[in-house]
């Protein structure tokens, strides 16, 4: 059983302070997250976001201390979770947090699956782990777990192998697993990438339902910004290894303030509008090893000016709940510049 904290608990479950993760290759040091600043509320939904190479995945591994090293090395910052740093602790207090306090799912349940063993003793064994259950009353859980997320025939579920099951029963059973312990932090990495959209539907649907049930907070990690429409209360916007933009889900997609938030948008299909041609961000994401001085969206921006050539912009609050590092975030916010 967890312990009852009777101190006064913070809204913030996460907080992460000027996070650095770096990784050092034979070509150089690759910044892959480079002082980033975010936050998760109990409860709530984040969504993050960027193109691949923006650094999201390496902050949700760093979260979890599971930073391949080597190569890669947190070199710098703060994880704060529920008030206590975890790049202070142990790998064995690492251990006793990773599926228990905090879990997480990945975007190809074929890789993460242990194709000899059986889907029962998978999720039981993190059962067992961490709540000390015997391999019997585990296996229960497991069947009590795959029915909650709408896995059919469980206690014959349970006796199968990876291979036996679909691509969104294997996505299920990964659910199942990250929540058996019912974690306060669930890290979603691109969890429906590799199904096909009915299935990504039933999931995102199955995932909102549980939240609910269980009172979860949820990092939904993604490039799609229609699932960030359908899941998430707030969305941090990552670009090269930085945060640009942070806002409520609202206004974000009503009023985004970078101007790299604003393609993201535009990039979208709307089925309401008849274009010839989706819009597209010119240019490429920038090697990680050769970023450009000032800001690092500036080579691909259509309202860049010298100053954004030369000087780095600083994440700053332009409005209540509402972060932007562009210097002409407070124009644009006058301007209420829409996609």
């Amino acid at each position: 059983m967890k312990e009852k904290r009777s101190e006064p608990v913070s809204e913030k479950l996460v907080e992460i302070r000027n996070l650095q993760t770096h990784y050092f290759t034979e070509d150089g040091v690759v910044k892959a997250v480079d002082g980033v600043d975010l936050y998760i509320n109990r409860g709530e939904t984040l969504g993050v976001v960027g193109e691949s190479g923006c650094g999201k995945s390496v902050t949700s591994l760093s979260i979890m201390r599971l930073i391949p090293n080597p190569p890669g090395k947190i070199v710098g910052g703060e994880i704060l979770f529920e008030g206590e740093d975890l790049l202070k602790k142990s790998e064995a207090e690492m251990r006793k947090i990773r599926g228990n306090e905090i879990s997480m799912i990945f975007q190809e349940p074929m890789t993460s699956l242990n194709p000899v063993y059986t889907i029962g003793d998978q999720i039981a064994e993190a059962i067992e782990l961490h709540q000390g259950l015997s391999h019997k009353e585990a296996i229960e859980k497991a069947i009590e777990m795959l029915r909650l997320v709408g896995i059919p025939l469980p206690e014959q579920r349970v006796k199968e192998y990876p291979h036996q099951l679909s691509g969104g029963m294997r996505q299920r059973v990964m659910i199942a697993m990250a929540l058996s312990c019912n974690p306060k932090l669930l890290i979603a990495d691109e969890p429906t990438t590799a199904l096909d959209v009915t299935i990504q539907a039933q999931i995102l649907e199955l995932m909102k339902k549980l939240k609910k049930e269980l009172g979860m907070a949820i990092m939904l990690i993604t490039h799609d910004l229609g699932v960030v429409a359908e899941m998430c209360e707030r969305v941090v916007v990552m670009y090269a290894g930085k945060v640009v933009e942070e806002a409520d889900a609202v206004a974000l997609f009503q009023n985004p303030l970078h101007p790299y938030t604003e393609g993201l948008l535009k990039s979208i299909p709307r089925l309401d509008q008849e274009v010839e041609k989706l819009h597209v961000i010119e240019g490429a994401v920038p090697n990680p090893l050769n970023l450009p001085e000032g800001c690092r969206f500036h080579p691909r921006c259509p309202v860049a000016t010298d100053r954004c050539r030369a000087e780095q912009p600083t994440l700053q609050q332009v409005a209540p709940g509402r972060k932007v590092a562009c210097f002409l975030a407070e124009e644009r916010l006058m301007k209420g510049v829409t996609a």
